[in-house]
């Protein structure tokens, strides 16, 4: 996606300091993580949300399981978005837009790394 700011982590732990620590506009995670349960991530962001009662932050699963019961288990277990592997960079930016688009209700803002005059 042209002008966002991606911030990566290597496991479903560094994925939730980032969450919790930082203001994200949308989580995009494969469910592939090597510290936990393919849905443990999603499932700490969800009952942070509840407990603070914020925004929910859009989320989209990657994955290389692509059954229609997959889809429904990762919908079920809290993303909003569920993308079957292998997924090219435009369909990946256009997936992004269209899930940010429909849960924030606005197109997502490029990010302006230029810095202001």
């Amino acid at each position: 996606m042209h002008g966002a700011s991606v911030i990566t982590a290597n496991c479903g732990a560094a994925a939730l300091k980032i969450v919790e620590g930082q203001d994200i506009d949308i989580l995009i995670s494969d469910l592939a993580m090597p510290d936990g349960d393919d849905y443990c991530l999603i499932e700490r962001v969800r009952a942070a949300e509840s407990a603070t009662r914020s925004r929910a932050l859009p989320a989209i699963a990657i994955t290389a399981f692509a059954g229609q019961n997959d889809e429904q288990r990762t919908l079920a277990a809290g993303f909003d978005c569920h993308v079957a592997k292998p997924v090219n960079a435009g369909d990946l930016a256009r997936i992004v837009t269209q899930t940010y688009t429909r849960m924030c209700g606005r197109t997502p803002r490029p990010c302006d790394a230029t810095p202001a005059a």
